[in-house]
């Protein structure tokens, strides 16, 4: 699989969740997450995707300092919306949603679906997780 397969998958599946998803990619826009997502029950999402193979949910250091400025508190403790990176590692077969640096083993996940290029992937159901659970 590479990225650009992956970030298609991911938007599709949002879609057919109900919710709303789109690639943000812009060769002159460097450093800007490549996905915006929005599931049906919950903030937005500003994503980065990566294939991963390490054990670090890693990006560059632009990436990272966008997406610290897009993961905002609106009041209350409600999320107005989330930085996060969705990086999919082909030897768990797993996909996980974390902050830059944190560790797959304690970023949340879910399993791939059983095709790769359905909209089967779980994808409203981890992003509501995290919104739930984090932070």
């Amino acid at each position: 699989m590479i990225e650009r397969d992956l970030k298609t998958y991911l938007v599709k599946s949002i879609k057919a969740q109900g919710g709303e998803g789109t690639r943000l990619e812009d060769k002159f826009a460097t450093g800007l997450p490549d996905l915006l997502l929005i599931p049906a029950p919950g903030p937005c999402f500003f994503a980065e995707v990566k294939l991963l193979s390490g054990r670090l949910l890693r990006c560059t250091t632009l990436q990272e300092t966008w997406l610290d400025r897009l993961h905002r508190e609106k009041r209350r403790g409600i999320w107005f919306s989330h930085g996060v990176i969705l990086g999919y590692h082909a030897g768990d077969q797993m996909l996980y949603c974390g902050r830059p640096g944190e560790e797959r083993k304690k970023s949340l996940w879910v399993s791939r679906p059983r095709r790769l290029d359905s909209s089967d992937w779980p994808i409203s159901d981890l992003l509501f997780r995290y919104d739930q659970e984090r932070d």
